[in-house]
């Protein structure tokens, strides 16, 4: 299990290492892949908000609002899982 653990740390430290960040941004191909994955989470997180607003439209304001807060915080939160879990993977 401390393995386990351990091994998901070293993933998500991967995205706070700065020299990571400057050997990818000083690289003209990663702009490009980057490029893609910014189009493809706007696409996402337009579709999840559709989805969020069919979901809350029947309750009341007070409670919309603090639906659609939590709705989006938690789909970034699970984007943030899933892609740790892939690098994970990979």
């Amino acid at each position: 299990m401390s393995e386990l653990l351990n091994n998901i740390i070293q993933t998500y430290a991967q995205f706070f290492d700065w020299s990571m960040w400057v050997e990818v941004l000083s690289d003209p191909v990663s702009w490009g892949l980057i490029g893609t994955l910014v189009l493809m989470e706007g696409l996402l997180s337009a579709d999840n908000a559709l989805v969020l607003a069919v979901m809350v439209r029947h309750l009341p304001v007070k409670q919309r609002k603090k639906a659609l807060f939590y709705g989006l915080l938690g789909a970034y939160a699970f984007r943030f899982v899933a892609i740790g879990i892939g690098v994970f993977l990979i």
